[in-house]
């Protein structure tokens, strides 16, 4: 799924990056772990959601409060998700990131093997 505007030269599809087009890039895949997803999960909603949770799970697994997610290390992203969805078992499957076309901002979207 892409939000961005396909361009074609010679014949050949060319992708908006984040250094060709900084606010309406196509979206990119940052992670893929082996697990197979059966859920997802975008960034803001984690957010909106509940605040004061996300706050407080992102300063226990990343030491900040920070929204940004491209830097995050799998395994805490993983450990993220386990508290807050209060899954022990969960796995990280991806995380992509995408940018929001109304406002250029980046989200992600982290897709997940929650057992059964």
């Amino acid at each position: 799924m892409s939000y961005g505007i396909q361009i074609i030269i010679d014949g050949e599809a060319m992708l908006r990056t984040k250094l060709t087009h900084p606010y309406s890039y196509d979206p990119f895949l940052i992670y893929r772990g082996p697990e197979v997803a059966n859920g997802t999960v975008y960034s803001d909603r984690l957010l909106r959601w509940d605040y004061g949770k996300h706050n407080r799970l992102c300063e226990k697994h990343f030491g900040n409060r920070g929204q940004y997610w491209d830097d995050r290390d799998p395994a805490k992203v993983e450990a993220f998700l386990q508290d807050y969805m209060d899954a022990p078992g969960l796995k990280l499957c991806s995380i992509t990131e995408y940018c929001n076309p109304s406002n250029g901002y980046p989200y992600w979207r982290l897709d997940y093997r929650k057992p059964e």
